[in-house]
């Protein structure tokens, strides 16, 4: 493997085009302890997955997503002190016969659920990118919890 250049110097944003074209795939081993394992109910939970990914845990496929504004999450079976392998795997939605240079955006964008300004802006490249760009998580609980809470206000007259 080697690195790729500076993709804001000089050519670097048709020389670098192909790596929005492939598709990337994350993997990572890791345990847990019997502490960690103490609640009945377990998620693994996404906060951002940018955009097309297939997610698999143990070899079994758990779940899938496609858009990046929202989080995701997957109940996942796991005993304490085996290694679990999480593997999310993207794929592009950079098409191959775009051009790699600018074009006006209503030529270049799809309808997909991703930021737009990937597929170039008149600020900067098309870079249609692709990964795991905000935490993921592993969490537990119980029997029930509350996921989110709203308080309205309303007027006495």
């Amino acid at each position: 493997a080697s690195v790729i250049g500076e993709p804001f110097y000089r050519f670097g944003d048709e020389k670098y085009q192909w790596v929005s074209r492939l598709n990337w795939t994350y993997a990572t081993t890791f345990s847990l302890n019997s502490t960690q394992l103490q609640s009945p109910v377990h998620w693994l939970e996404f906060e951002g997955l940018m955009t097309v990914a297939t997610v698999t845990f143990n070899g079994r496929q758990i779940g899938s997503a496609n858009n990046q504004f929202r989080r995701w999450r997957f109940p996942v079976d796991v005993e304490a002190g085996k290694p679990n392998k999480l593997t999310v795997a993207f794929t592009s939605v950079a098409s191959p016969d775009k051009p790699t240079h600018h074009e006006p955006p209503p030529k270049t964008r799809l309808p997909i659920r991703q930021e737009q300004d990937s597929w170039g802006w008149d600020w900067g490249p098309p870079f249609v990118a692709q990964g795991i760009w905000l935490p993921v998580n592993f969490v537990a609980w119980e029997l029930a919890r509350i996921e989110e809470l709203a308080v309205y206000t309303f007027s006495a007259q």
